[in-house]
C-alpha cells in the first residue's frame, strides 16, 4: 500500500504536469550532453561521440515514459489514451458507431425497464415490518364441487381470532370500493372497511391522526374514515379533522396513512368495520378476506393446522369439509404470486434480445477488426504489447456499451413512467415502479458485461495475428481468414438460435390471444353500452330504464346484477325438485336478479321456452330462467321446462333456457346460472345497466350520461363504457405481454437477419478475388449465386435447429399465459422456421446478389 508522502507525490506530478515533464527534459539533455563530453575527452570526433552516447544513454522515450510512470498512475493514465484513442477511431466511423450504439442501447434499455418492474413488484421485500410474517387464510369448500378459494364468514373469524395460538394477531377486511366526491362528482376509488385490528396486524399506523376508535369500531354507521396519503394529496392536504362527501354521506377524516401504504389492491379509503356490520353479515355470507400476522417462530403450515381443527358456533355439519380445506399463503405469494412467472419469462425474453444484441455488435466489430489487422500488426511491430491492444480494442467496447447504456438508460426512464402511469397489465405495487439506484447499479452491470462480450470476439482475434503475415498483406485476403469466418459463422449461429426462442414465445402468445378472443361469449357486446350503479338503485330502475329506452339511437334497456363479462355476483347452493343429493355434492349456480328486456339487450339466445316477463309480478307465480349448462349438467336427458328449482325460500318453475354466457371467464367450463325476475325476489347487489344502441355506442355515452345524471344527480356511475371495451380490459394483461414479445421478437429478428446479411456480405468482400477468379473460368453467375447462398443459409439452417431445442424447453416457462396453446405446438414452431427460412434467405441473397456482379477484371487488379 502506497504511503501518504507517495501519493502526495504523484498527486503533485499531476498538478504540476508540465513543469515537470520540462525538467525531466532538461535533465536528461544535460546528462546527455555529460556522456558526449566524456566520448570527446576519449578522443572521439564529435558526431561519433554524439552518436556514442545515444546508444549508452538509451531510448528518450522510453526513458520518460518509465520516470512518469515512477511519478504518476500508469494504468489509469493509460486507460485514458486508451478511451481518447477509441472516440477518435469510433467518430471515424459515424455509421459503424451509430448502429452498434442503438442496437446495444434496443437490449439494455428493455433490460432495464423490465428490471425495474421485476425490482419493484418481485424483489423489494414488502413495504410492511417484518413482511415474512404476514399471511392470508382462505376457504376451499369442496361441498361446492370445485377448487375456488373462498372468503370467510363473521363466526369464522371471530372462532379463529379468540381461539388460535399461531398467530399474534388477525383482521378482517370486506368490500372492495368507495364513494368520494370530487368536484362535485360521485367518483369511485378502491376502498375497504377493516375490523379493528387491521392496522396493528400490518403493523403499519396512520403518520397524521388516528386509527378508528373502539367506540366507532362499534357503533351502528359511524361516518368516519381513513385516507390514503395519494388520497389526501388528491384531495387538498392537511385533511385530518375535515368533511368528505361520499355520495349523499358526510364523513369525518380521522387519520392519514403513510405515503405508498395501499394495502389492500392500491386501497385509497378504510371505512370502520362495526359489530353492526358483523352482526347482520350471519353465518351464511362468506364476505370477509382474512390478513393475519404469525407469532415469532411459528410457520404456516402450523398455523393451517390448528385454523382447520378450529369450529365456530352455529357450524352446520355439511360445512365441516369446509374446515378441512382452509389454507394460508403468504402476503408476499397473495400480492405477486400471479405476476412472478409472467415477470420472469419476460426478463428472460428481454435479455436474449441483449444476448443477440451483444453478439451482433460482436460481429460487426469483428468484421472491421479483421479488416484493420495492417494497423494492428503495425501497433504491434512499434513495441505494443498484445495485452495493450487488447486494451485498446475493450475501450472501443466499452465506450460503445456505455453510450448504448446511456441511452438504453434514458428510454427505460420514460417506459417505466409510461408503464407505471398504464399499468396495462393490472400488475400489483406499481406506484413502486421507478429507475433507483438499484436500476442504475443493474444498467452499469449489464454495461460492463455487454463491453466484455462485444469485445471478447476481436480479442480473440488479436490473440492469433501473425504479425509478419498481416504486414506483408497487401489487400484482402484471398480464402478469407478461416478462424475469423468460423468466428463470425458461430456468432450468426448464436443470433438465429436466440431469435428462434423468442419468435416461437411471440407466436405461442399470440396463437393463445386468438383461442381467448375466439371462444363464443354467449351474448353480443357489438352495440351494447353498460354501467354500474349502487344497489340503491334499484328503487326506480324502471323510471331509468324507460327514459334510457326513449333515447333516440336506443333499441332497448334492461338491468341486472353483474355484467355478461363478468363471474356472477351472487353464488349458491340449489336444489331440483325430485333430483336427491349429498350435501357435499349439492349443485351450485350462479344467480342473477334481471329484468324483463335484459335477455334481448345483452342478445342472449333463447335455447327453449320465454324469458322472463312484465307479468312475472310479485304475485304471479314464481318462475326462472336457467343457463343451459345448468339444464345439461343437473337435468341430463330431460327437458327442463316446467321443473322447479328451489333457492334461498322460493320454489320457482323453469320456464326458459338460455344459452351459456362465458365473456372472458374462458378458462374453465361455464357457470350454471339463474336468471330470476327482479319483481319476484329482493334486489341485493349493485345494479347493472345494459342499453343496446341502433348506431355506434361511443356516439351515445354522452347522451346516456346526461340522462343518468337527470335521473338522479348525485348517484354514483361506474363503468359507464361501451362493453366492448370493458370486454378487452379483461384481456390486457394477455395482449400487453403477446404485444412486448411481439415487438422484441420482431426486434430480434431484425437483428439476426443483419447479422446473417453482414457475416456474409464480409465473406463476400474478402472473396472478391476468387470470386473474380471463378467468374474469369467460366463460372456460371447462378452456380456463383447458389454457392454462395447455400454457405450462408447452412449458418442459418444450423442456428434453428438449436433454437427449435432451446425454444422447446424454453417455452415451458410461458405456462400459465397460454390458454388451450401448448408450449410444444407444432405450428406455431413450424411457421417460425419457415417465417425465419425467408429472412434468413433474403440477408443472404442480398450479398450473394452483389457477388454475381463484381466484374472479373477489377477483382483480379485488385489483388
Amino acid at each position: 500500500m502506497e504511503s501518504v508522502g507517495e501519493l502526495w507525490r504523484r498527486l503533485l506530478f499531476r498538478l504540476q504536469e508540465g513543469r515537470m515533464d520540462r525538467e525531466l527534459q532538461q535533465e536528461m539533455q544535460f546528462h546527455l550532453e555529460m556522456k558526449e563530453r566524456q566520448n570527446q575527452d576519449a578522443g572521439m570526433a564529435a558526431q561519433d561521440a554524439r552518436h556514442t552516447a545515444r546508444r549508452q544513454f538509451g531510448n528518450i522515450l522510453a526513458l520518460s515514459e518509465k520516470s512518469r510512470e515512477a511519478w504518476g498512475w500508469p494504468a489509469f493514465e493509460s486507460a485514458v489514451k486508451d478511451l481518447k484513442l477509441a472516440l477518435r477511431a469510433l467518430r471515424r466511423n459515424p455509421g459503424f458507431s451509430a448502429l452498434a450504439v442503438l442496437t446495444l442501447a434496443l437490449g439494455i434499455g428493455a433490460n432495464t425497464a423490465v428490471y425495474s418492474v421485476v425490482q419493484a413488484v418481485l424483489l423489494r421485500p414488502l413495504p410492511f415490518p417484518d413482511p415474512e410474517r404476514l399471511v392470508m387464510a382462505w376457504d376451499q369448500r369442496p361441498l361446492f364441487g370445485d377448487d375456488r378459494v373462498y372468503h370467510a364468514s363473521s363466526p369464522q373469524f371471530f372462532a379463529w381470532q379468540t381461539e388460535t395460538k399461531s398467530l399474534e394477531s388477525i383482521a378482517a377486511m370486506t368490500g372492495g370500493y368507495g364513494v368520494v366526491n370530487i368536484a362535485d362528482e360521485p367518483t369511485e376509488i378502491s376502498g375497504v372497511s377493516v375490523s379493528a385490528d387491521f392496522f396493528r396486524t400490518m403493523g403499519v399506523q396512520p403518520t397524521e391522526g388516528r386509527a378508528f376508535s373502539d367506540q366507532e369500531l362499534q357503533g351502528a354507521d359511524p361516518r368516519v374514515v381513513i385516507l390514503s396519503h395519494r388520497m389526501a394529496q388528491r384531495l387538498g392536504g392537511n385533511m385530518v379533522g375535515k368533511t368528505i362527501r361520499g355520495g349523499r354521506a358526510s364523513y369525518l377524516v380521522v387519520g392519514v396513512m403513510p405515503r405508498g401504504f395501499t394495502f389492500p389492491n392500491e386501497c385509497e379509503i378504510w371505512y370502520p368495520l362495526t359489530a353492526a356490520q358483523f352482526a347482520a353479515s350471519g353465518s351464511g355470507n362468506y364476505n370477509y378476506r382474512i390478513v393475519a400476522r404469525l407469532k415469532r417462530g411459528t410457520g404456516i403450515p402450523q398455523a393451517q393446522s390448528e385454523l382447520r381443527t378450529i369450529r365456530w358456533p352455529g357450524q352446520s355439519d355439511r360445512l365441516v369439509e369446509a374446515v378441512k380445506s382452509v389454507s394460508l399463503v403468504s402476503l408476499r405469494q397473495q400480492i405477486v404470486g400471479r405476476s412472478e412467472k409472467a415477470l420472469g419469462a419476460l426478463l428472460g425474453v428481454v435479455a436474449c434480445l441483449l444476448l443477440i444484441a451483444c453478439v451482433n455488435v460482436a460481429n460487426l466489430t469483428l468484421s472491421r477488426a479483421a479488416g484493420r489487422q495492417r494497423e494492428i500488426a503495425l501497433r504491434l511491430s512499434l513495441g505494443a504489447s498484445r495485452g495493450r491492444v487488447l486494451r485498446y480494442l475493450l475501450a472501443e467496447s466499452a465506450v460503445l456499451a456505455f453510450a448504448g447504456g446511456a441511452l438504453g438508460l434514458a428510454a427505460a426512464y420514460w417506459g417505466v413512467h409510461a408503464f407505471a402511469a398504464s399499468n396495462p397489465v393490472g400488475l400489483p405495487r406499481i406506484g413502486e415502479i421507478a429507475v433507483d439506484t438499484g436500476t442504475l447499479v443493474f444498467t452499469l452491470v449489464a454495461a460492463v458485461s455487454t463491453a466484455l462480450l462485444v469485445g471478447l470476439a476481436p480479442a480473440l482475434r488479436v490473440s492469433g495475428l501473425e504479425v509478419s503475415a498481416a504486414l506483408k498483406q497487401s489487400g484482402p485476403n484471398v480464402a478469407g481468414d478461416p478462424r475469423s469466418n468460423r468466428i463470425r459463422s458461430s456468432l450468426a449461429v448464436a443470433q438465429i438460435a436466440l431469435a428462434v426462442v423468442m419468435l416461437a414465445s411471440s407466436g405461442l402468445l399470440l396463437r393463445s390471444f386468438v383461442e381467448r378472443i375466439s371462444v363464443p361469449l354467449g351474448f353480443q357486446p357489438t352495440g351494447l353500452i353498460g354501467c354500474e350503479l349502487p344497489w340503491s338503485a334499484h328503487r326506480r330502475i324502471d323510471e331509468l330504464l324507460e327514459r334510457l329506452r326513449a333515447v333516440p339511437g336506443v333499441q332497448t334497456a334492461g338491468a341486472v346484477t353483474s355484467f355478461p363479462q363478468d363471474e356472477a355476483a351472487t353464488r349458491g347452493g340449489i336444489e331440483l325438485e325430485q333430483q336427491p343429493h349429498a350435501d357435499k355434492e349439492a349443485p351450485v349456480a350462479g344467480q342473477m336478479v334481471v329484468t324483463p328486456d335484459y335477455f334481448r339487450a345483452a342478445g342472449l339466445t333463447l335455447r327453449r321456452g320465454r324469458f322472463t316477463a312484465s307479468t312475472d309480478g310479485p304475485d304471479a307465480p314464481k318462475v326462472a330462467v336457467v343457463s343451459e349448462s345448468l339444464a345439461r349438467q343437473y337435468l341430463p336427458g330431460e327437458d327442463p321446462i316446467g321443473k322447479r328449482i328451489h333457492r334461498g325460500e322460493s320454489w320457482m318453475t323453469i320456464v326458459g333456457v338460455v344459452g351459456d354466457v362465458k365473456g372472458f371467464s374462458v378458462d374453465g367450463a361455464p357457470l350454471p346460472a339463474v336468471y330470476i325476475p327482479y319483481r319476484q325476489v329482493s334486489w341485493d347487489n349493485g345494479v347493472i345497466v345494459l342499453v343496446r344502441t341502433a348506431v355506434p355506442p361511443t356516439s351515445l355515452l354522452a347522451t346516456v350520461r346526461k340522462e343518468l345524471r337527470a335521473w338522479n344527480k348525485t348517484m354514483l356511475i361506474s363503468r359507464l363504457a361501451p362493453v366492448e371495451e370493458l370486454m378487452a380490459e379483461s384481456v390486457a394483461g394477455p395482449r400487453f405481454y403477446m404485444l412486448l414479445v411481439g415487438v422484441f421478437a420482431a426486434i430480434a429478428m431484425l437483428i439476426a437477419a443483419v447479422g446473417v446479411y453482414g457475416t456474409l456480405n464480409y465473406m463476400v468482400t474478402q472473396r472478391t478475388h476468387e470470386i473474380g477468379v471463378r467468374m474469369a473460368l467460366g463460372a456460371a453467375r447462378g452456380d456463383l449465386l447458389g454457392m454462395i447462398v447455400g454457405q450462408g443459409f447452412a449458418v442459418v439452417l444450423v442456428g434453428m435447429v438449436l433454437g427449435l431445442a432451446s425454444a422447446w424447453g424454453f417455452t415451458r416457462v410461458l405456462q400459465t399465459l397460454l390458454f388451450r396453446v401448448k408450449p410444444s405446438d407444432a405450428t406455431t414452431f413450424v411457421a417460425t422456421s419457415l417465417l425465419l427460412s425467408c429472412v434468413g434467405l433474403i440477408a443472404c441473397y442480398v450479398p450473394a446478389r452483389r457477388a454475381t456482379r463484381i466484374d472479373p477484371l477489377q477483382a483480379l487488379r485488385e489483388e
